[in-house]
């Protein structure tokens, strides 16, 4: 099935440059969400059908994290869309990107029903305090904002709420690994990471952000290790005097 990259944003929805739609001429509604402006976002679509009479456009959101890379500005238009209808949208996913919204106007999947088993078992003790309160957070970060440490990479996140430290696990890591951090850049082909985590409250209202996960941190693994020592060491071989 065929994909496109787009770049919705609070105006409009960019399939190209030149093709922008209104959010009113989409089944989302121009006035039911609203996104966080810290950040550009892109979608990656399958387009699902289209109807040549009305130019009515289907899509499919696959990645919500989609890379800006794959975004054609100027890809061409071989036919006239007038109207976007989208498949139900990933409920965490898509409201993670947003400051704002009104679940009932929304095509949002439905979330998980429990099975029996679940229904009948009572859940387990929570880990915060009755008066916290956590949300789902999914944001790209630059590879070169993020510090490597021994066991972590850490970086900071400002939104609405300020700005909270987190902290990306990863047994791994190294801090002399930080100054040629850049070389786990181009292994991975990516000059961004995406981290999904949650953003919790606490009962003084302080905002943490707790359980941060990447899964391109997650891919720097002991085979990533042994190619960039084996290559740091040939690095020193070749500039050793003779």
């Amino acid at each position: 099935m065929a994909t496109l990259t787009i770049h919705p944003t609070n105006e409009r929805l960019f399939l190209t440059d030149e093709l922008a739609l209104p959010w009113a001429a989409t089944n989302l509604g121009d006035d039911n969400f609203r996104f966080r402006s810290r950040e550009p976002i892109y979608w990656t679509a399958e387009m699902v059908a289209y109807d040549r009479q009305t130019g009515s456009l289907t899509l499919r959101i696959v990645d919500y994290c989609a890379e800006p890379e794959d975004y054609r500005p100027h890809r061409p238009v071989r036919a006239p869309v007038r109207s976007v209808t989208f498949a139900p949208l990933d409920r965490e996913a898509f409201c993670a990107q947003l400051t704002f919204y009104r679940a009932v106007a929304l095509p949002l999947a439905a979330p998980d029903l429990p099975t029996p088993a679940e229904e009948c078992t009572p859940p387990p003790a929570p880990a915060e305090s009755p008066g916290d309160r956590s949300y789902p957070l999914s944001f790209r970060v630059p590879m070169a904002e993020l510090r490597l440490e021994d066991g972590y990479a850490s970086g900071s996140y400002t939104d609405w709420f300020g700005t909270v430290p987190y902290r990306i696990v990863n047994p791994w890591l190294r801090k002399e690994f930080h100054p040629i951090r850049t070389y786990f850049a181009r292994h991975l082909r990516r000059s961004t990471v995406e981290v999904t985590a949650d953003l919790c409250f606490d009962g003084a209202d302080e905002p943490v952000i707790r359980r941060a996960r990447s899964p391109q941190i997650d891919r720097i693994d002991d085979k990533t290790i042994a190619v960039l020592r084996a290559r740091t060491l040939r690095d020193l071989i070749r500039t050793e005097p003779v």
